[in-house]
C-alpha cells in the first residue's frame, strides 16, 4: 500500500498550481501478479477491507473519453441546429452554453441521489487522459465528501512501466500494516492527457496485472448492480463497451449533443426502436403461437439467442455503427436504455427514467422464453394447490362450525326438554306419544352431548381446517414473494442457471407447505386427482362462460400451450417491448403511466405489491374487524340482557326458568369463546397498524432507496411475515422450525 502525491511542478501556469487540492494524497493498494489466483474465494473481500471500503449498493460507471473536460465542452452542439424543437434559434454559442450548464445539473442530480443510496464512481478508465472524470467527480455532492467514493481500477501496462509511473509506484509503497515512510509524486497539471491516475479519485487499486485489474473490475460489477453514464468525446473503445453493456442488459444513461459518437449511437438506438416498433405485430402474433413443448431444446435456444435482422442506417459511414447494427442481438430491450437531451430534459425526469431503466434491469428479471414458460407452469402449479387448499379449509371450517353447533343446540335441547318434563309431567311414568318422546330425549341427548364433547376436545376437524388454512396462505404468501423476486428470489446474476435458482426454490417451498396438510387429505379420504399434474397455463388463464378464470381444469399439456390467451403472450414474448417512436419520447417530463392489472403471474414491483397485496390485506382486516366487532357487541349485549332476565325471573319465583336462561346464556358464551372476537380484532387492528407503518416507512425512502435490494426485501417479506403471523395466532398455532429460520 501506499499514497500518490500530486504535487505542482514549475512549469505549471500558477492558475492551474491554485486548483491543487488541499488533500492532494489518494491512498492505493498494490495488487502483486498472481494474488487472485491464490485467493481465489476471498481476494475481493480482501482488497476492499484493505482499501478501507465494503461493496457498495450501487456503482456509476462512465464511458471512456478523451481530452480534457474543457476539451471536450468545445464539442457541445446539436446537430441540425434549425430542426430541434427548442434550440431551433439560438445560436451555436448559446446551444453550448445551455447544454453545459444543464449537463452539468443533471450530473450533480444524478450523483447527490447515487451516493444517497452508498453509491461508488468506478470510472471505465480511471487515467488522466479521461475528462469525463472530473466532471462526475465535480457533480458528487461536497456536503458528502466523505461518504463520495470514487474509486480507480488501474492496471499497469507497459505504457506505465514506459513512462515511470510503475517504478515510482514500487519505490514507495511498503507491505500492508507497516508505516509509509514515502509518497509517489505526480505532477498534477489540469491539461494533461495521459496515463498518469486521475487526481480527482478518491481511492485507487493498482493491479500489477491489467488482465487481474479487469477480471477484478468485471468481479465488481457482476456483484453489484451498476449504471453507466455516457457523455462528452467517448472513445471507439467506448463505444464498443457500451453496445456490450446495453446487449447485456445494464442501464445506460446516453446524454445527446455532448460528442459526435454519443450521437451517432444515439441515433442507432433509434433506428433499432423504430425498427422495432414497426415489426412488433408480426412479432406478438408469432408468440401467440409458439413452439411446441416436444420441439427440441437446440431449437428453442436458437430463437432466443438469434440476431435480429435490422436494415442499416441510411447515410451512415461508420463501419462500427453498421457491425452493431448487423450483430444487434433479437432479445435486447429498451427498457434498460436512457436517451436524454440535456436541452430539454429536467433533472427529476432523468431519476424518473433511470430508475425505471434499473428496476427493469436488477429489481425484476423475466429471463428467456422458457425460462418465463417454466414460471408460468410453477405459478399455476402453486395457484391451483392454493385453491385445493382453500377449499378444503372452507369444508373443514363447516365441520368445525356444525360441531360447535351442534353441541350448543343439544345442549340446551336437553336442559329444556328436562325442565319440560319436570314441570309438565311432575315425574310420572310416560303416556302417550308426546310424552314418551320427550323421556327417551332426556336420556339420549346427554348421551350424544358426551359424544360430541369427545369429539370436540380431540378438535381434529380444527386441527384440520388451521392446517389448511395454513397452507392456503403459506402458498399464497411464496407465490407474492417469488413473483416481487425477493429474498431467496433475487436473481442476481443475468444467466439462465441464477434463474433457475428461485424457481427450484419456490417448487420446494411449495412442497414443502403441501406435504404438512397431506396426511390430513389421506385422513379424509380426499387427495388430489391423478390427473392434476397434466394441468398446464391454460389452467388459472383460460376464461370461463362467466368471464372468471378457472383453475384446475382438466387438460393436456399441448391443448394448455396453445390455448393461452392473449394477455399472456407477452410472457412467451422476447422482453423487446417498443417504446413511443417520437422524438421527443426520450425527453418527456412526464412519461406515460401504463396502469398495472394483477394477472396473477407477472413479476411485481414493490410499488405493485403495495397496491395489489398490502392494500387489499389492509381492506379485508378492516372489514373482518368491523364485522367481527359488531358481532362481538350483540354477543355481550346479549348476554347482558338474559343475565338481567334470569335475575328477573327469580325474583318472580319462576325458578323452573332460570336453567333454561342460563343454559342460554352459556351458549352465547361459548359461541362468543369459540370464535374468539376480541382476541381476532386485536390481531386485525394490529396487523393493519404495522402494515401502515411499514408502508409509511417506504413511502419516506427516496426514490434511489426504494431501489435497494434490502429496502425491498425488507418491505416485502416483513409484510408477509406479518400477514402469515396473524393468521398462525388467531388460531393459536406456534411458529414451526421453519418460521424460526426464515
Amino acid at each position: 500500500h501506499g499514497y500518490i502525491r500530486w504535487v505542482a511542478g514549475d512549469w505549471v501556469p500558477p492558475a492551474v498550481r491554485a486548483l491543487l487540492p488541499v488533500k492532494n494524497d489518494r491512498p492505493f493498494i498494490f495488487v502483486p501478479v498472481g494474488y487472485l489466483d491464490r485467493e481465489k474465494t476471498s481476494y475481493l473481500q480482501n482488497i476492499l477491507t484493505a482499501i478501507g471500503l465494503s461493496v457498495p449498493n450501487l456503482i456509476v460507471t462512465t464511458a471512456e473519453t478523451h481530452g480534457s473536460a474543457e476539451d471536450q465542452k468545445a464539442m457541445y452542439g446539436v446537430h441540425n441546429l434549425g430542426e430541434h424543437a427548442v434550440a431551433s434559434e439560438w445560436t451555436e454559442d448559446q446551444t453550448r452554453e445551455v447544454i453545459e450548464a444543464k449537463l452539468g445539473r443533471l450530473l450533480e442530480s444524478t450523483m447527490e441521489s447515487s451516493v444517497e443510496v452508498g453509491a461508488w464512481v468506478m470510472p471505465d478508465c480511471p487515467r488522466r487522459r479521461n475528462g469525463a472524470i472530473k466532471m462526475i467527480c465535480d457533480a458528487l455532492p461536497s456536503n458528502s465528501a466523505g461518504d463520495s467514493i470514487a474509486l480507480g481500477v488501474i492496471g499497469l501496462d507497459a505504457a506505465d512501466e514506459e513512462d515511470g509511473l510503475t517504478q515510482n509506484i514500487k519505490n514507495s509503497m511498503k507491505p500492508i500494516g507497516s508505516p509509509l515512510t514515502n509518497v509517489s509524486k505526480i505532477h498534477y497539471d489540469t491539461t494533461a492527457n495521459d496515463s498518469a491516475p486521475s487526481p480527482h479519485l478518491t481511492h485507487l487499486l493498482i493491479f500489477e496485472s491489467p488482465a487481474e485489474g479487469k477480471r477484478f473490475r468485471e468481479e465488481m460489477l457482476a456483484l453489484v448492480p451498476d449504471i453507466m453514464l455516457a457523455f462528452g468525446n467517448i472513445t471507439r473503445d467506448a463505444m464498443t463497451n457500451l453496445f456490450e453493456t446495453a446487449t447485456e442488459g445494464s442501464p445506460i444513461v446516453m446524454i445527446k449533443h455532448t460528442g459526435k459518437n454519443v450521437d451517432a449511437l444515439c441515433r442507432m438506438f433509434r433506428h433499432v426502436k423504430e425498427h422495432t416498433h414497426s415489426s412488433s405485430s408480426s412479432k406478438l402474433t408469432a408468440s401467440s403461437t409458439p413452439t411446441p413443448p416436444n420441439a427440441s431444446d437446440n431449437t428453442q435456444h436458437h430463437s432466443s439467442s438469434k440476431k435480429l435482422k435490422i436494415p442499416p442506417m441510411k447515410s451512415e459511414e461508420d463501419e462500427l455503427i453498421r457491425f452493431f447494427i448487423n450483430t444487434w442481438p433479437s432479445n435486447f430491450s429498451f427498457e434498460s436504455l436512457v436517451l436524454a437531451d440535456p436541452i430539454v430534459i429536467t433533472g427529476p425526469a432523468l431519476q424518473k427514467r433511470l430508475l425505471a431503466a434499473i428496476t427493469a434491469t436488477f429489481d425484476l428479471k423475466s429471463g428467456s422464453p422458457d425460462s418465463r414458460i417454466a414460471k408460468k407452469k410453477v405459478l399455476d402449479y402453486a395457484w391451483s394447490f392454493c385453491d385445493v387448499a382453500k377449499k378444503h379449509s372452507k369444508s373443514k371450517k363447516w365441520n368445525t362450525e356444525s360441531l360447535h353447533i351442534q353441541l350448543i343446540i343439544c345442549t340446551l335441547l336437553s336442559i329444556v326438554a328436562s325442565v319440560v318434563y319436570d314441570q309438565v309431567y311432575a315425574g310420572t311414568k310416560p303416556h302417550g306419544y308426546f310424552q314418551l318422546c320427550v323421556y327417551i330425549s332426556t336420556i339420549l341427548l346427554p348421551l350424544y352431548i358426551t359424544s360430541l364433547k369427545q369429539e370436540s376436545d380431540k378438535g381434529i376437524d380444527f386441527l384440520r381446517w388451521s392446517a389448511f388454512k395454513n397452507a392456503a396462505t403459506r402458498i399464497e404468501s411464496e407465490i407474492y414473494l417469488f413473483r416481487t423476486q425477493v429474498g431467496p428470489y433475487r436473481v442476481n446474476e443475468k444467466t439462465e442457471s441464477a434463474m433457475q435458482k428461485p424457481l427450484e426454490h419456490f417448487a420446494k417451498r411449495v412442497r414443502h407447505v403441501w406435504m404438512g396438510v397431506k396426511q390430513h387429505l389421506h385422513e379424509d379420504g380426499i387427495d388430489i386427482p391423478d390427473d392434476f399434474w397434466d394441468c398446464t397455463m391454460q389452467n388459472a388463464s383460460a376464461p370461463d362462460k362467466k368471464g372468471n378464470k378457472a383453475k384446475g381444469a382438466k387438460h393436456t399439456d399441448n391443448e394448455g400451450y396453445h390455448a393461452l390467451p392473449d394477455e399472456h403472450t407477452k410472457l412467451l414474448d422476447f422482453p423487446n417491448e417498443p417504446m413511443d417512436d417520437s422524438d421527443s419520447s426520450d425527453d418527456e417530463e412526464n412519461p406515460k403511466i401504463k396502469l398495472y392489472t394483477d394477472d396473477k403471474y407477472s413479476p411485481m414491483s414493490a410499488e405493485e405489491y403495495i397496491e395489489t397485496r398490502m392494500k387489499s390485506q389492509m381492506q379485508k382486516l378492516i372489514a373482518k374487524a368491523s364485522k367481527m366487532d359488531s358481532r362481538s357487541d350483540v354477543l355481550s349485549g346479549t348476554i347482558k340482557r338474559i343475565t338481567i332476565f334470569s335475575g328477573a325471573a327469580a325474583a318472580l319465583h319462576l325458578q323452573w326458568s332460570v336453567p333454561i336462561v342460563l343454559g342460554v346464556t352459556a351458549a352465547l358464551g361459548t359461541g362468543q369463546e369459540f370464535r374468539k372476537y376480541p382476541r381476532r380484532i386485536e390481531l386485525a387492528n394490529q396487523l393493519v397498524v404495522q402494515l401502515n407503518e411499514l408502508k409509511l416507512w417506504w413511502m419516506g425512502l427516496s426514490m434511489y432507496q426504494k431501489q435497494l435490494p434490502h429496502n425491498k426485501d425488507h418491505l416485502i417479506m416483513t409484510a408477509e411475515k406479518m400477514i402469515v403471523h396473524e393468521m398462525m395466532y388467531s388460531f393459536d398455532t406456534p411458529n414451526s422450525e421453519d418460521d424460526k429460520d426464515e
